[in-house]
């Protein structure tokens, strides 16, 4: 499963600056938030596309509500119904 941001398929890296994201519908220039790799976030690459480019954005937060949904739905598959929490004491008593 992929771990990257959705929001990075509508920005690539900036070829002076690192530290910056360029917008690829409409050629801005956006801040990664850190000096350093370990520091970047999507944070100010998620507003520019929210305040520019709303359908984009629709698109991308559809997509995560999706995302979000599976892996819920996932995760009542796997689990039984009883065992979905923590079991209290009188049940983990109960099984022993």
């Amino acid at each position: 499963m992929e771990k990257r941001s959705q929001i990075l398929k509508y920005f690539s890296v900036c070829e002076s600056d690192d530290s910056k994201a360029v917008c690829k519908i409409c050629k801005s220039t956006i801040s990664h938030g850190g000096m350093s790799a370990k520091n970047y976030t999507t944070s100010a690459m998620n507003n520019h596309l929210s305040y520019k480019h709303r359908n984009d954005f629709k698109a991308i937060t559809s997509l995560r509500a999706k995302v979000i949904e599976s892996k819920e739905n996932q995760a009542e598959v796997s689990l039984p119904g009883a065992l979905k929490g923590q079991s209290s004491l009188a049940e983990f008593v109960a099984r022993k």
